[in-house]
């Protein structure tokens, strides 16, 4: 056996065997070849270049962003704090609310209409507000429950039940409650980056949908169904007066919204405020014309034509997006529509019941960045935050309650039943930080991608152009055997063996 392995061995060459393959440096005199070549370089140098550290910005480690939100509720009024003296609501009409049973008109909402109340933020939350989530009631069921039983020696101490339900609960509409005002501040912190939204510029992401139907489908089938099936704009968040602390912050610090719209068009103030007076694709820089936009919302108003908010019993609207000294507001009809959602116009699964009976959720995502393509790495880094509304998969949202006043309690007690909105915020994004690591890590990969393209050149050359046979023979050469040259181990022939 050992000898028929000896014998095998004995045949075998090995200097082919363990053959050691060098480099060998041929120029190869072909434009077509080293055209290819730099081609496969330049695409290289500018993928890395280009895309990897001025586009991307992958020289930056980025850590993830961290802070607080804090979201309030407040009723729609005429221009004034809730809170001052003197300052007055400014709810609509229960006759121009459709869902109201005291709608004058033809509703498109029979068999959903109930009656209205009106409740300012403090009767809706009588809890306070202070945190990142808020839940707002669209929808109150009141109902009186009765004391089922007094433990006695009759009965054995025992009770069936503490309180029976009421059979018929009142149920009730809080009013206007679309042109409430949802108002966000939020802090942020990443290593030595830290302060509040108040002094920065915010955006907030919008969607215009796409008239083809079938481009909605390709896109929700990539991107998911949260993505935006259509035009994905980034706009302004512009502050409703002087008072917004990142106005002065800025190098080109402009008036507030209203001073911009007062200028050019005066009557247009007390009756219609635009809730979007610039807007801006997705990367851009330019905004729309103020003027142009406010002449047409000046026209709409002097041919009677509702904006976007609907108009108000006093003729003053606030916009559905702007920001003040406090902090960032949005109208819950803006929240709504930006989540793709209509308190009326939207049903629950079933169907059966509207999203003002039912409630549902959503999320606030606020986005923080300080990276700039191609900008941040000339050391232009300014810190924005951008809002993402989207809905979430929650279905008649709701709590119980007891009611504040309990006249006869514990007799009688006074139970709410609240269907509506809750919204919670989150902070989210990343800070970039220059990194030495990750420009090595860059420049390994453009070093790796570099070798790439000599191989695809030299496979090209001795495989595919129509010269292969003399670049082959060109650029692989073999010695003779070590053991022909030295005649050393193993030195017989083949034939000798044989």
């Amino acid at each position: 056996m050992f000898k028929a392995i000896y014998d095998q061995l004995s045949k075998l060459d090995l200097d082919t065997v363990f053959a050691y393959q060098t480099q060998k440096v041929v120029r190869i005199r072909d434009h077509r070849l080293g055209l290819l070549h730099i081609l496969l370089l330049a695409l290289i140098a500018s993928y890395v270049v280009g895309y990897e550290v001025l586009y991307s910005n992958a020289h930056f480690s980025k850590l993830d962003v961290h802070g607080t939100v804090r979201l309030t509720l407040q009723q729609p009024t005429r221009g004034c704090n809730p809170n001052d003296v003197g300052c007055k609501d400014n709810y609509r009409s229960l006759r121009d609310l459709p869902y109201c049973s005291h709608y004058k008109g033809n509703s498109s909402l029979e068999g959903h209409q109930k009656d209205c109340i009106f409740a300012d933020q403090h009767t809706l939350e009588p809890q306070g507000m202070l945190g990142d989530s808020i839940f707002i009631p669209t929808r109150i069921d009141t109902q009186v429950e009765r004391k089922g039983c007094e433990p006695s020696e009759a009965n054995n101490y025992t009770c069936d039940v503490a309180y029976i339900a009421d059979a018929k609960p009142r149920q009730s509409f809080v009013a206007d409650i679309d042109s409430y005002t949802v108002l966000l501040m939020h802090s942020y912190r990443r290593q030595n980056l830290q302060g509040n939204s108040r002094t920065i510029q915010g955006y907030y992401y919008t969607c215009e949908d796409h008239e083809s139907a079938f481009v909605m489908r390709v896109m929700e089938t990539v991107s998911g169904p949260e993505a935006c099936s259509g035009q994905l704009l980034r706009e302004h968040i512009d502050c409703i007066d002087d008072s917004c602390p990142f106005l002065s912050t800025k190098e080109d610090a402009k008036v507030s919204m209203l001073e911009e719209v007062e200028e050019h068009f005066p009557d247009s103030v007390t009756r219609l405020i635009p809730s979007r007076l610039r807007r801006r694709k997705v990367g851009s820089t330019a905004p729309v014309s103020l003027a142009a936009e406010a002449e047409t919302i000046a026209k709409q108003g002097k041919q009677g034509k509702r904006g976007k908010q609907g108009k108000q019993g006093n003729g003053w609207e606030t916009p559905g997006v702007f920001a003040t000294s406090e902090g960032d507001a949005f109208k819950v009809s803006e929240l709504l529509q930006l989540a793709g959602l209509s308190l009326d116009g939207t049903t629950t699964h079933e169907g059966r019941e509207t999203l003002r009976e039912a409630g549902t959720a959503i999320e606030i995502n606020i986005k923080y960045e300080n990276l700039r393509p191609f900008a941040s790495t000339f050391g232009f880094s300014p810190i924005t935050y951008t809002y993402i509304v989207n809905q979430r998969a929650m279905e008649d949202m709701k709590t119980e309650v007891m009611a504040q006043k309990q006249p006869n309690f514990p007799e009688e007690r006074i139970m709410e039943n609240r269907h509506g909105i809750l919204i919670t915020a989150k902070i989210s994004g990343a800070f970039g930080f220059f990194s030495l690591i990750h420009l090595m890590v860059t420049l390994t990969t453009a070093v790796g991608l570099l070798g790439v393209s000599v191989v695809i050149t030299d496979m090209l050359a001795i495989y595919v152009f129509p010269s292969k046979d003399i670049y082959r023979s060109s650029k692989i050469e073999e010695t003779e055997g070590l053991s022909e040259i030295t005649g050393g181990l193993f030195t017989k022939t083949r034939s000798q063996l044989a």
